[in-house]
């Protein structure tokens, strides 16, 4: 059921052709984020109502496949509304527009998926875009006889086009979103009733406003080690991990995995030792390509566990690994060699008898050193926000982190300072042993707290820490 609330009966609505609908004269109309799915919908509908002449303005300068029949009519300009002076955009849509009708603002980024783990730096560029373009605009006029109407339309989800439609497919919700999301037509025509309203913020939503909410609710954690079914993408044909027994020469996986991201990153070529950031990757892009991997290939990994300038190198690499342990074939055929853990402090013991959750040691840098730096996330925290931090360290550092256990449990561990510290050094020394590496540890907030402890642990164990940032 499609529901339209209206704050105001159509009745009171002032006549559609004040607020911008295509008139018969050759109007030029610009399109900001012009060549993205959204603007291409409004382009085209605007192309399909008028002789009018239409300015994409994007990122890339090329002309979208949907729009070629009205290409006589299309101007394309390259401009980056987060990055580009204002002034020197205005200039370069002057050099294609006499007089405008409209400006439609469908500009936008895909730059890191979940708010509350997006670094600043990834957060000023993906709403950069949208801030200085015209969001804030809609609701302001100098004066009483300002001749320019301005409508504000707060989209739904898009199912067919836009930014939504290949992110997160491994989220249960969004796909469940997706499902009821707007399809072109109905996108085209919501447009043009609002244009015939005239109101100046309009709220579309493809269900009701209270179940609307559902969409959005976080899902619960799970445990460590366990997989959340419903939000498993579904598995291809073979079944869930099918890739693994049909792929095993690296060759293969080379190949796929780059296919995967030039798809992704809609380049040519992606070089397999570069860092996939360099290329344009961003937190969410590297989930659709990790939501890939799990699907195609069953093996499970988390963004947290790849560095902070992972290549398609590396995951093929984190495939492998994954693989050969879990290759029945590969074990039978295996030596039968034994090789003994190092041996287990009595704290990492204690650990494991109390059944909480494991302490993970993610390596992000290895150096060409033996001085190792360990980065104290606070609890609750992700530690995708250090990357720009871990990028800046010297290469002879090698460098790890710590995230708070507790964020892939249901019920966070009710540990004090002291308790994480013990674990956390425990888990710091059964994989770097102290002696071997000399330590520098380096929290923040919280964790500022817990690295001071884990200083105090090694220093009664006898083997102080080098260096301690706080």
């Amino acid at each position: 059921v499609r529901q339209a609330l209206l704050p105001v009966p159509a009745a009171d609505v002032p006549d559609a052709t004040a607020f911008g609908m295509p008139s018969a004269e050759a109007d030029t109309h610009v399109i900001l984020g012009g060549t993205g799915g959204i603007g291409v919908a409004l382009a085209a509908w605007l192309l399909t109502r008028s002789p009018c002449r239409v300015v994409l303005m994007s990122r890339r300068r090329r002309l979208p496949a949907d729009l070629t029949p009205w290409a006589d009519r299309i101007r394309l300009v390259e401009a980056d509304l987060a990055a580009d002076p204002i002034e020197a955009v205005l200039e370069r849509i002057e050099e294609h527009v006499g007089r405008i009708g409209c400006v439609v603002h469908a500009a936008g980024e895909a730059g890191g998926g979940v708010i509350a783990r997006r670094e600043r730096a990834a957060m000023r560029q993906g709403t950069g875009g949208k801030l200085r373009g015209a969001d804030g605009f809609a609701r302001h006029r100098s004066g009483e006889a300002e001749a320019t109407a301005r409508l504000g339309i707060g989209w739904d989800i898009w199912s067919e086009v836009g930014m939504a439609r290949d992110a997160l497919r491994s989220d249960a919700r969004h796909q469940a979103h997706l499902m009821v999301g707007l399809a072109v037509k109905e996108g085209q025509r919501l447009f043009a009733r609002a244009l015939t309203l005239g109101l100046p913020q309009l709220l579309v939503s493809t269900t009701d406003i209270d179940r609307a909410r559902e969409f959005y609710v976080a899902p619960s954690r799970t445990p460590a080690g366990t997989r959340d079914n419903a939000a498993a993408p579904a598995a291809p044909s073979g079944g869930r991990g099918a890739g693994r027994r049909a792929e095993r020469e690296p060759e293969q996986v080379a190949a796929r995995l780059g296919g995967w991201a030039r798809s992704l990153l809609g380049l040519d070529d992606v070089d397999p030792d570069a860092s996939l950031y360099d290329h344009g990757a961003d937190s969410l892009l590297m989930l659709d390509l990790i939501a890939k991997v799990e699907e195609h290939y069953g093996v499970d990994v988390e963004l947290s566990e790849l560095s902070h300038r992972v290549s398609l190198n590396e995951v093929r690499s984190r495939i492998a690994a994954v693989t050969r342990d879990a290759d029945p074939a590969t074990e039978q055929s295996a030596p039968e060699t034994v090789q003994e853990p190092p041996a287990a402090e009595p704290a990492a013991l204690e650990h494991n008898a109390a059944q909480d959750p494991p302490v993970s040691v993610e390596v992000w840098q290895q150096g060409t050193g033996r001085d190792l730096i360990c980065l104290v996330h606070p609890v609750g925290g992700d530690i995708q926000a250090y990357r720009t931090l871990v990028s800046a360290l010297d290469p002879h550092l090698t460098v790890c982190l710590i995230a708070d256990p507790g964020l892939r449990q249901a019920h966070p561990p009710r540990w004090s300072i002291a308790d994480r510290a013990r674990r956390y050094h425990a888990a710091l020394q059964t994989r770097f042993p102290h002696g071997e590496w000399r330590w520098w540890l380096a929290g923040w907030s919280f964790g500022a707290w817990v690295a001071h402890a884990m200083a105090a642990e090694a220093e009664a164990a006898g083997r102080p820490a080098a260096r301690l940032y706080l």
